[in-house]
């Protein structure tokens, strides 16, 4: 019979490297003891053979019940690059390969570089800050600094006040589109109008100049209220008061909503407050204006202390060998992380060879976060922290198979939290069924404001359950792939935004139908279910707190909690909850969304929204609905319990146009209505709202015959109470005697999302 224990290593601050590592403590004669750095644990590990080579079968059998250990004791690990797993540190034989805390103590990974040696600076400031701002010398490890960091978190890089892209610094000058002077780079001189207003745009007076460091000055753009862009500056004509940026934006300069979209960040002469920094990497210096109040402030009109910049993109990788060409792939397999803490990475600049996915909210294989796995199995994280960075927290990229992400907090970072991102549309589909489970995600996007919470773009069958998701600048969960009117346009293929993504030679061309590209639209089967979701679109819009476009089939959005979702004021179009352009098939049943200042549910094209509850939404519209990318087919919006306690709000549609889609299903719900104190029911039927062409408007009270003359909500019910158990108090269960019961109706508990067991306490 085999004699076998798993085999354990130790890691330390205090170990060496030259030691055994298989002892949790240095020895008595301090000639042993753990390791010192997680690399070469890492080696230790695959060093590790079967004991007997000549009996392989057996011996592997019996090695698959174990996992190797490596134990980490409490501290901070400073890495100075990137510990980088392969294929050869892959679990070959044992049941996996597990890095993780000892006991309770608290490891932390980071690539922070104390900044020091502040000094108050004589270059010149702004009258503001005058006396208040501190120099340093810049340490060579951080390189181009984008992010910096003390103990109360993130601190703000200098910003100017926003204007508008245009010469005259008004709305109508960027209106009128004048013609841009040339900049002497050929590539973008050579471009049309529209093209070239994505590197090209006017200043007005005094904001920009040629200043020496330029490389090191970036342009931030809100061009659309869906995306944002940070863009770095590469020339400048002041006589012209024209500007041009190295990497082109998503959408070309514009003033949307009417209001100014740009400014310039890192310039010494724009820190105006505390907390504010900037970079001259020319001289080598950092400027910053400590802050003098608050937890753990950096400086109280002394000089700061506490303050430090990340060195690294990425703290941990795990890679496998992909084939992006065929089949041959040779994933690393069975790592995982375990109570660890990763903090303090740098955050993402673009470059011309980045391919990205929708809008530009996130690029393709890219290092940007904390811990990265690419072309993976079995790999994943549990019951760690991501905190304090300046990109995402965890990526899964090309092939990714039965990775997980499990009892996590993940919180303050400049972008994303989970990236699922498989390759772009082709035959290729080697990143599905991996798992996001009973995680705490919040306070996101602080860099790049588009950063979602779970992000899921070409990878199908995954499952994001039990989340509790907060605090976003817009999306908590996203599933995205590229849209239909992408495939025919050959003009789009060196595109950054999904044309350098799509994997070409793979396609049949021409493509006539949506039905064409379902075939390579890989973000297809996944279910989404029991989370909580609230307070998103704090910042950016045009979109929903939880959002699907240009996925596949058969997405699942069920028994989450959506609520307090209330959509920064003037930025476009926004739901709780959305299915996007062309985005078909796709199931929204049993949600309760609630309390919220946009639409409950914005749909296009054939989807189903099923056995919801929707309560406290904005007065103006439950629903919004558009026919722009198709009619809506065979979707349905069945056994939903509207709840309307203002008394005054509607279901938001064209009617006429709804009246055009006989093949849709509207039926089975229940509309009820409060006034007043919110406690008397009103039964009329005025429940929905013509838009669109004012001249084919009817009076509210023809509207429901329009519907129900092609059979839509002829069994639907109007001023009959639900008994909901407590709806003002978040108890949205159906109590035993409610109406809706006998309707087919679903029950509905939001005790049941968010994390649970274990993980509730979070």
């Amino acid at each position: 019979m085999l004699e076998f224990t798993a085999p354990s290593f130790y890691v330390a601050t205090d170990g060496d490297d030259a030691w055994s590592g298989t002892l949790p403590a240095t020895s008595a004669d301090k000639t042993d003891g753990p390791f010192k750095t997680l690399d070469r644990a890492r080696l230790a590990v695959r060093a590790l053979k079967p004991h007997d080579p000549t009996d392989n079968t057996a011996t592997i059998r019996h090695l698959q019940r174990f996992d190797v250990i490596v134990e980490i004791r409490g501290g901070v690990y400073r890495l100075d690059k990137t510990v980088a797993f392969d294929v050869e540190d892959s679990a070959h034989w044992y049941k996996r390969v597990v890095y993780k805390a000892h006991g309770d103590e608290k490891p932390v990974f980071t690539s922070a570089c104390p900044i020091e040696g502040w000094r108050p600076t004589a270059e010149p400031v702004n009258a503001a800050a005058a006396g208040k701002v501190w120099e340093a010398d810049l340490p060579d490890a951080v390189g181009l600094c984008t992010s910096m960091f003390d103990g109360a978190g993130l601190l703000p890089r200098s910003r100017s006040e926003l204007f508008f892209p245009g010469p005259e610094n008004s709305h109508e000058s960027v209106q009128a589109r004048e013609p841009l002077p040339p900049t002497g780079n050929p590539n973008i001189d050579e471009l049309d109008d529209n093209a070239k207003r994505r590197y090209v745009f006017r200043y007005p007076e005094g904001f920009i100049k040629n200043w020496d460091n330029l490389r090191d000055v970036e342009l931030y753009s809100r061009p659309r209220s869906s995306t944002m862009n940070l863009l770095p500056l590469s020339y400048v004509d002041e006589s012209t008061r024209t500007a041009c940026v190295s990497v082109h934006g998503t959408v070309p300069f514009s003033s949307f909503g009417r209001k100014p979209t740009v400014a310039v960040e890192n310039r010494i002469e724009y820190i105006s407050g505390e907390g504010q920094w900037a970079v001259d990497t020319l001289k080598k210096k950092v400027y910053l204006w400590p802050r003098t109040s608050g937890p753990r402030a950096s400086g109280s009109g002394a000089q700061p202390i506490g303050v430090y910049a990340p060195t690294l993109k990425e703290l941990i990788r795990v890679e496998g060998v992909g084939d992006t060409v065929g089949s041959n792939d040779a994933p690393a397999s069975g790592i995982m992380f375990r109570g660890l803490t990763f903090t303090c990475a740098k955050r993402d600049t673009w470059t011309t060879r980045d391919a990205s996915m929708q809008h530009d909210w996130g690029m393709l294989d890219k290092a940007d976060a904390l811990v990265r796995f690419k072309n993976a199995r079995r790999c994943g994280v549990e019951d760690c922290v991501f905190t304090l960075s300046g990109g995402s927290g965890i990526r899964f990229d090309n092939y990714a198979q039965h990775c997980f992400v499990i009892g996590c907090e993940l919180s303050y970072l400049g972008q994303s939290g989970v990236d699922i991102l498989g390759y772009g549309p082709g035959t290729k589909d080697v990143n599905m069924q991996n798992s996001v489970i009973n995680n705490v995600i919040h306070d996101l996007g602080l860099l790049y404001h588009h950063g979602n919470g779970v992000n899921i773009f070409q990878s199908g069958e995954n499952r994001i359950a039990h989340n509790h998701i907060y605090n976003m600048p817009r999306v908590a969960i996203c599933l995205n792939g590229v849209r239909y009117q992408y495939y025919s346009n050959p003009a789009l293929r060196e595109q950054r935004e999904f044309g350098k993504c799509m994997r070409w030679n793979e396609i049949e061309l021409p493509v006539f139908k949506w039905e064409d590209v379902i075939k390579y639209t890989h973000s297809r089967n996944n279910l989404i279910e029991y989370n909580n979701v609230e307070h998103c679109l704090k910042m950016l819009s045009d979109g929903s707190s939880i959002n699907a476009s240009g996925c596949g089939p058969g997405n699942i959005f069920r028994r989450n909690y959506v609520h307090h979702i209330y959509s920064a004021p003037g930025e476009g179009l926004a739901g709780a909850v959305r299915t996007d352009d062309d985005q078909l098939d796709t199931y929204l049943v049993e949600n309760v969304i609630a309390h919220t200042n946009c639409a409950a549910y914005e749909f296009k094209r054939q989807n189903y929204f099923n056995n919801n509850i929707i309560y406290d939404v904005d007065p103006d519209r439950m629903m919004a609905y558009t026919t722009k990318w198709g009619m809506p087919g065979r979707g349905s919006f069945e056994k939903n319990i509207y709840i309307d306690i203002f008394g005054d709000s509607y279901v938001f549609g064209n009617i006429y146009e709804l009246a055009e889609a006989s093949t849709m299903i509207i039926d089975n719900n229940m509309y009820f209505r409060y006034t007043g104190d919110r406690c008397v029911p009103r039964s009329d039927h005025h429940f929905y709202k013509v838009w669109g062409r004012a001249d084919r408007r009817l009076p509210l009270d023809e509207d429901l015959d329009v519907l129900r003359n092609i059979g839509h909500d002829t069994s639907s019910t109007y001023g009959v109470d639900p008994l909901l158990v407590d709806p003002a108090n978040d108890d949205f269960r159906l109590s035993e005697n409610s109406p809706a019961r006998a309707m087919g109706i679903v029950s509905l508990d939001i005790r049941q999302t968010g994390p649970q067991g274990k993980y509730k306490r979070k």
